[in-house]
């Protein structure tokens, strides 16, 4: 049993060999490192002129003890004006709106001149709808701001592309060695929508994706069969998450392409590496060449 009995003391206890001093302070005791501030100098000069921080930096005190001691002391306003707003008062500098007109509902609204004057990198421009969805229902009807609109997400689906892939680079040399030209006979990496397909061949509607074993999860790549509804494999094991988005990615993506009246025919890695010839005689059956 190792708890204490009635009275017993612990081993381990040693004997006080000294007296410790009391480290509180007694009644009206100051400590010694304690600065002295003078409230009234203090005071004086910041009537003078002087800013909080410029007497903190000459009494060698924070600014935060400089603003407590004026706001203890209480020192009144330099100018001696009372700057609080009084009920129905209106701010000297406050500024009429400018009246507008809308160019979408053609309705009158007004702003305040900074919100309806703003620097932007064409110089100063002036805002022309009254809501979000008069700006919105703009970019509906006008079809320039759609063209603008159309070019940019091409730009930036492009750019964020880190270029293609070797099988992507195999294949295109496959599709050269047949005789056929590029941006003639099919285009590469081309925008339909909001999707960038590989291979495009514009004149038959048809399109070739080059799409990886792992990610794209090919069924006859290391047993990777699954079943679409519960993505669990022939092996009962489930995909990764990974594999699921990006499945998910491209039946989203093969169906818009279908609905827009493309034919999409996946070519796996795999058989760019290993079966080129099989690849050959697809292209050939598919494009009737």
């Amino acid at each position: 049993m190792v708890g204490f009995k009635k009275g017993s003391k612990p081993w381990n206890k040693g004997k006080k060999t000294g007296i410790v001093p009391k480290s509180s302070f007694k009644k009206g005791q100051k400590p010694h490192n304690k600065k002295i501030i003078d409230y009234e100098e203090i005071k004086n000069l910041y009537n003078s002129g002087l800013s909080s921080i410029k007497i903190a930096s000459l009494k060698k005190v924070s600014k935060r003890t400089v603003l407590r001691v004026l706001h203890k002391i209480k020192t009144p306003m330099r100018t001696g004006e009372d700057t609080r707003f009084k009920i129905g008062q209106i701010a000297h500098n406050k500024k009429e709106k400018i009246k507008l007109y809308c160019l979408m509902c053609k309705k009158e609204y007004s702003l305040k001149p900074s919100a309806a004057f703003r620097i932007g990198d064409k110089g100063q421009y002036r805002t022309k709808y009254c809501s979000a969805k008069c700006r919105q229902d703009s970019f509906k009807y006008n079809e320039n701001v759609k063209r603008k609109a159309t070019e940019n997400i091409h730009k930036y689906l492009r750019s964020s592309r880190k270029g293609p892939t070797k099988p992507e680079k195999m294949f295109k040399e496959i599709l050269i060695e047949m005789g056929l030209k590029e941006n003639i006979g099919f285009f590469f990496q081309y925008t339909i929508g909001r999707k960038i397909c590989d291979f495009v061949f514009p004149n038959e509607n048809i399109i070739f994706e080059v799409q990886g074993d792992y990610i794209h999860v090919n069924p006859l790549y290391k047993h990777q069969a699954y079943s679409p509804k519960t993505f669990i494999t022939s092996k009962g094991k489930k995909l990764y998450p990974a594999q699921i988005s990006q499945l998910k990615k491209d039946k989203g993506k093969f169906d818009f392409l279908k609905k827009e009246g493309w034919k999409v025919y996946p070519v796996w890695e795999s058989d760019i590496y290993k079966n080129k010839a099989n690849i050959i005689e697809m292209i050939k059956f598919i494009l009737n060449i």
